[in-house]
């Protein structure tokens, strides 16, 4: 099982998620994490994280390869997510 804890209580880590990505094409499974109430540039402007693969066990999502907040207040990026292939 993979495990994520937020940034802080509350934040909606994980309420929208998508999987069966490889982001990086190594053929590993990646993963985006929506936290639509996270602290980005502003209050709750949401932030996106991308963990590459292979993902195992419990850890902070703060250890994640890349961090994607959003800009402007009460935007909540993350709030939904989409897969989409191009």
């Amino acid at each position: 099982a993979v495990v994520r804890w937020g940034e802080a209580e509350g934040d909606e880590l994980g309420k929208t998620i998508a999987t069966d990505l490889d982001v990086d094409g190594d053929g590993q499974a990646d993963l985006l994490t929506g936290c639509s109430l996270c602290e980005g540039a502003a209050e709750a402007s949401g932030v996106v994280y991308l963990e590459l693969g292979p993902l195992t066990g419990e850890a902070s999502i703060a250890g994640a390869e890349l961090r994607l907040p959003g800009e402007g207040p009460y935007t909540h990026l993350g709030r939904a997510l989409a897969q989409i292939s191009l």
